[in-house]
């Protein structure tokens, strides 16, 4: 009997054995299986820079800045250069762009900045000097300057049609040919020469006059109508004294010859100082012809 039940409870522990091994081994699987499981199926973690790859590309391309850009440019190229021709002055009013390669070197091209003005004064006192100099030293001086300078006046029809501004003087290196002011070929010559002078210079000149000497006169919804006028050089007193007549300027710089030289001009400009930056400088009175319209009258009778 004892051994019997000694058989009995080997017997049951074996049997109890079994299914604890059978139990480990089955769950070792399962975690294995599920341990593959999980490599294969378990979901990527998109990198922060796929993530913003794949959303810029899904989104939309903003082409509003880039039209913006193209019409501009396209505006831009549509704008139409001053000219500065007859009755416009250069600016307030639109020509079609020259071709003429001598007017792109032109003193005045940037406007009437200070650098501007500055160069193109240098070049007047430059050619004063070199071909006048000064009447202490050159007995033919007030001939000599006749061959290099003119005094610049601006109208302004649009303001007054009778009123001419003083602005300045312009210079110009001489042919080798000397003019004589009785030949009447000559005069013509001198007359196409000055203007030349005046017109490759001309936006310079009003941009200056309408910008900074007179603008109360001459700018704004006056610009469009500016005109240059020309007197003989040092000729203040005769023409305050209406004993001589100005000479209009027609044309623009695209009228200059195809080699012209920009280096060779000046324009030395007005200048006010005191009372004259509120009332004005010198400015006469003259017709649709530059005529006087008073009679003449020396320094020592009223004005």
């Amino acid at each position: 009997s004892t051994m019997a039940t000694a058989a009995q409870f080997r017997r049951n522990s074996a049997t109890m054995r079994m299914p604890t091994q059978s139990t480990l081994l089955a769950c070792f699987l399962l975690l294995f299986l599920q341990h593959c499981h999980g490599f294969v199926v378990r979901p990527r973690i998109a990198s922060a820079s796929a993530t913003a790859s794949s959303s810029k590309q899904q989104q939309p391309r903003d082409t509003t800045t880039r039209l913006g850009a193209a019409a501009t440019k396209k505006k831009k190229s549509n704008k139409k250069n001053s000219s500065g021709g007859e009755g416009g002055g250069g600016f307030g009013t639109s020509t079609t762009t020259t071709t003429n390669k001598a007017a792109s070197g032109i003193s005045g091209r940037s406007g009437s900045g200070s650098k501007v003005l500055r160069k193109a004064a240098n070049g007047y006192d430059r050619i004063r000097q070199d071909v006048a100099g000064v009447a202490t030293d050159n007995p033919n001086h007030a001939r000599d300057l006749q061959t290099c300078c003119r005094d610049v006046y601006v109208r302004s029809p649009l303001h007054s049609e009778t009123t001419f501004w003083f602005v300045g003087k312009i210079a110009r290196e001489p042919p080798s040919v000397n003019y004589d002011d009785n030949d009447d070929d000559d005069d013509e010559n001198q007359l196409q020469f000055f203007t030349e002078a005046a017109l490759a210079q001309k936006r310079l000149i009003l941009d200056y006059s309408k910008d900074q000497l007179r603008p109360q006169n001459m700018g704004g919804k006056y610009a469009p109508a500016l005109e240059v006028w020309l007197a003989a050089a040092d000729s203040e007193m005769d023409v305050a004294t209406n004993k001589v007549s100005l000479q209009k300027v027609v044309g623009s710089a695209a009228d200059l010859p195809a080699n012209w030289d920009p280096n060779t001009v000046g324009y030395n400009p007005e200048i006010y100082i005191g009372d004259e930056v509120a009332k004005g400088g010198l400015r006469v009175e003259r017709d649709e012809n530059g005529d006087p319209t008073k009679a003449a009258f020396d320094v020592n009778q009223s004005m």
